[in-house]
């Protein structure tokens, strides 16, 4: 049955209501921050103030700051200011829950009930009942993510036009997003302003998006012939098989198109099912 895309959705998370509640969940174990604090102190008036500018779809995202992290390994945080946290919590609470009900069940990250805790359990006794298991990591995932392409896809879920109007400027906000792949072929001079890339470490809307963004793929190979099971967190995913792919005649159960002794690329095209 083909996915009806939503509708309906901007009015809904443009309330009063809605904003309230958002803040609310953005200031969870944040309310004494100076941020915060500021806001809560015309906690009425800037609410309004933002549901004036998302109505009125005035509302421009501010500037990240942005710091790096080296634990557990080197990442660019970019943080949103704290009106525009508020605005990711009210876009999310309307848009993952009826779009996440698409993702496959093993798609732990970012997803209630979840979790690396649940992925790892599942992958220990996954490991156990296969001989072999192909892990893969995405090289630079989160600076690499084609907008074009996510663009599209959330216009192939979504059809109410002020909720992609807002996503639109969440995504060319433009923060500095990182190292990325170097290209592809047929890229230019010109490519990567003619297709921004990268999503923002360190918001809520990024966590969702890059899931979201994966979805295609989860579906495609969770369902080759010869997985016994399929399991992804972010961007690492295992493949767990119950023969090596180098014993499989081609179109027979290799769904990997494997030969022994060789090593996997860790890189996914950017471009993935553009066409």
């Amino acid at each position: 049955m083909p996915e009806v895309p939503l509708t309906e959705l901007y009015p809904r998370f443009t309330s009063f209501a809605a904003l309230h509640a958002a803040a609310l969940r953005a200031q969870k174990g944040k309310r004494y921050r100076p941020a915060v604090l500021a806001f809560n102190a015309q906690l009425e008036a800037n609410l309004f103030q933002l549901q004036h500018e998302l109505q009125t779809f005035s509302y421009k995202p501010g500037p990240y700051r942005q710091f790096e992290i080296r634990e557990p390994k080197r990442r660019l945080i970019s943080a949103a200011p704290y009106r525009d946290r508020v605005v990711h919590h009210a876009l999310c609470a309307a848009i993952v829950p009826p779009l996440q009900k698409r993702f496959i069940a093993t798609s732990y990250a970012n997803r209630l009930g979840f979790g690396s805790h649940k992925a790892l359990r599942r992958f220990v006794a996954e490991s156990g009942r296969h001989r072999w298991v192909f892990s893969g990591d995405i090289r630079f995932y989160f600076p690499s993510i084609d907008l074009t392409i996510l663009r599209q896809q959330l216009a192939e879920r979504i059809a109410c036009p002020g909720t992609l109007w807002l996503l639109d400027r969440i995504l060319a906000n433009g923060a500095s997003p990182g190292p990325a792949l170097e290209g592809f072929a047929g890229d230019t001079l010109l490519t990567p302003l003619e297709r921004p890339r990268g999503l923002p470490i360190g918001n809520l809307t990024t966590q969702f998006l890059a899931n979201l963004h994966l979805d295609a793929l989860d579906h495609r190979l969770a369902y080759l012939p010869g997985i016994g099971a399929y399991l992804r967190y972010v961007c690492f995913r295992v493949c767990c098989l119950p023969q090596h792919p180098s014993t499989s005649e081609p179109g027979d159960g290799n769904p990997l198109g494997a030969q022994e002794g060789s090593r996997p690329a860790p890189v996914i095209s950017q471009r993935l099912g553009a066409d």
